[in-house]
């Protein structure tokens, strides 16, 4: 069996016409991946509010195989990565 890929959501939620998805998905199995960033607990309300919407479509997207976690994303990523055995995590860059 193919070791999973994770794919780390940032700032681009979509799931179509996604470059870091389609590498994966060309790998082999894939685990969606979105880590909210304790700066957030930081920004407005609405901003939250915003944030949890898209998050939770994102989740009804993929089935609800999206993983949420909260923390820095430099210990996050890599200790799911390690958990679940990952071959390797895709990532989009970031503006």
């Amino acid at each position: 069996m193919t070791a999973p890929s994770i794919v780390w959501f940032r700032r681009d939620l979509r799931l179509v016409d996604h470059p870091a998805l389609a590498a994966a998905f060309a790998e082999g199995p894939v685990l969606p991946l979105y880590v909210i960033d304790p700066f957030f607990e930081r920004t407005s309300a609405r901003r939250r509010a915003v944030l949890a919407s898209m998050v939770a479509a994102l989740r009804d997207a993929t089935g609800g195989a999206l993983v949420v976690r909260v923390g820095d994303p430099v210990e996050v990523v890599p200790g799911l990565a390690a958990e679940i055995g990952a071959a390797r995590v895709h990532v989009t860059r970031d503006h």
